[in-house]
């Protein structure tokens, strides 16, 4: 493939990104097994391959004069989440210029940063096409404009954040974007107006835009799955599947032919079931959820510690519910909001110790700012709180220790007006 200037700016651009994503160190410290796991990465991400000697040759590891081919620049890019090589290219041909990042120089364009924290990635590319809300924290800053921009296509999905400031005199500010654990500060110049987030869950997240390190504007971001999506995850690897068309699934559970089918290890992988539905007038202070939850039917160990979580995501906070195996033995804790966790050494929740051999009916209930958990009908525990949910926007099923992890029945009641907001059963 000939080579531009501008094909040398935007390989050296992709490579520094990747390299920030990997957060490996220098890439000129790099190990052989380094190059295996990138190409391992890059497999999982793309399902297209990179062999080592390819990963060395565009490092610079290995003597090579020619330019990447045109699939190899493809694959690289993809891996980042952007569509084309040429998409790639076109950034770069209208940007450039270095990052700072929370003080630390990243390699990126017009000033825009890219750092993977939990599984929020902050990229340095244009604009792709989803939805917003916002709100202004503080009324009298109407002179500047903070606005969101979901773009179009499926998971990861990226969420271009602009700002538009009619201020006469205009300083730096800083945009702080929240994923699902972490968050990322990137400084804005006055003379720069947007950056891009990549998010890789469904769900919802705040952004909240800073000058002077005070927050004058926030907006929440909902990015919502039609039906359930299931996701896999391992470190910086996402695999994404349909449960409606995918026909490795059975409803709310991977049937495991198809989980031998991936080979591997895969009892290290995050399963992950998420529903964002367009809910309606579904707040979350008076209502119950009522699940069955278990593995399928396989030998627990000793040494395999079985775990899972229900998260309730709320357009203020969210709950947090975890449920273990019996040979978990790390204490464990439920989580309202970032600030209100009630952990299983103050309240007992050895009702949330399961034995996996079979199933468990688990309802939860929200009333009168209280949560009750009730466990396969006669095991009962309640803990008041003061966070409040919001209204509910999705849920998520979490599973640890074993990719088998299944729901076979779902209910969700509003009980402010008696509505079956959800119902599904798989038994």
């Amino acid at each position: 493939m000939g080579k531009t200037d501008l094909d040398l700016r935007a390989l050296k651009k992709c490579k520094a990104l990747i390299e920030a994503q990997l957060d490996w160190g220098p890439a000129h410290e790099w190990e052989a097994r380094d190059f295996t796991n990138l190409s391992n990465l890059i497999f999982d991400r793309t399902r297209a391959r990179l062999s080592e000697t390819t990963l060395k040759r565009i490092w610079g590891r290995v003597k090579y004069r020619n330019f990447p081919s045109a699939s190899t620049l493809e694959v690289l890019v993809n891996f980042l989440g952007v569509a084309s090589w040429r998409e790639f290219k076109l950034q770069e041909q209208l940007n450039g210029e270095p990052v700072v990042f929370d003080g630390t120089s990243i390699f990126s364009s017009k000033r825009r940063g890219i750092q993977l924290l939990g599984l929020l990635l902050l990229l340095a590319l244009g604009a792709l096409p989803f939805m917003f809300f916002s709100n202004d924290s503080e009324g009298h800053h109407n002179e500047i404009v903070f606005q969101s921009e979901v773009l179009a296509g499926k998971f990861p999905k990226a969420v271009k954040f602009e700002i538009d400031s009619l201020e006469k005199r205009q300083s730096d500010r800083t945009i702080r974007l929240y994923g699902d654990d972490n968050r990322i500060d990137v400084r804005i110049r006055p003379d720069e107006h947007a950056t891009i987030g990549m998010y890789y869950y469904p769900g919802v997240y705040r952004a909240k835009l800073l000058k002077e390190n005070t927050v004058v504007k926030e907006k929440d971001v909902v990015l919502k799955s039609e039906d359930w999506l299931t996701t896999l995850t391992k470190g910086f690897s996402v695999d994404y599947f349909q449960n409606a068309t995918d026909p490795g699934f059975s409803g709310l559970r991977l049937r495991p032919s198809f989980v031998d089918s991936l080979g591997g290890n895969i009892n290290d992988k995050e399963l992950i079931y998420h529903l964002t539905p367009p809910f309606v007038n579904f707040k979350g202070d008076n209502f119950s959820l009522a699940t069955t939850v278990g593995f399928e039917d396989r030998q627990e160990t000793a040494t395999l510690c079985k775990r899972g979580r229900i998260v309730l995501l709320g357009n203020k906070n969210k709950l947090i519910v975890p449920f273990m195996g019996n040979h978990c033995s790390k204490p464990f804790e439920i989580k309202f909001g970032d600030n209100e966790a009630f952990t299983s050494e103050k309240y007992d929740l050895a009702l949330l110790r399961f034995d996996f051999n079979k199933e468990h009916d688990l309802n939860l209930k929200i009333s009168d700012r209280t949560l009750t958990l009730e466990v396969d009908g006669n095991k009962t525990v309640s803990i008041p709180y003061t966070n409040d949910l919001g209204q509910i926007m999705g849920i998520r099923f979490g599973f640890e220790g074993d990719p088998l992890g299944m729901v076979t029945a779902l209910q969700l009641v509003n009980h402010n007006n008696t509505e079956m907001v959800y119902s599904f059963s798989n038994r």
